[in-house]
């Protein structure tokens, strides 16, 4: 099941590594994964070289994204609220 979840974020988001880390890592589903990746989309779109989920919560993660093969990279949080995933406002400390 984890290498199907990862597998489908890699496709998503255009051959970029995804990692899933964090102490409720096995409560994210496939579906769960593809809607975090694809907030990175709406943010900066391009090819993506990494993006780490760390799930802090079951209905929060933080995520760590590069871009641009290294030249960008951001943080932002997700949040699910009511099933759906969307960006929260929470812009996560850098992981380390």
């Amino acid at each position: 099941m984890r290498q199907l979840v990862v597998l489908s974020a890699f496709l998503l988001a255009g051959c970029a590594q995804v990692k899933v880390i964090g102490p409720y890592r096995a409560s994210l589903s496939r579906t769960d994964v593809d809607s975090i990746v694809h907030i990175a989309q709406t943010i900066e779109r391009g090819q993506y070289r990494r993006i780490i989920l760390k799930v802090v919560a079951p209905d929060e993660v933080w995520v760590d994204a590069v871009v641009h093969g290294g030249s960008t990279y951001y943080d932002y949080s997700a949040v699910r609220r009511g099933g759906t995933w969307k960006r929260g406002r929470y812009t996560p400390p850098p992981f380390d």
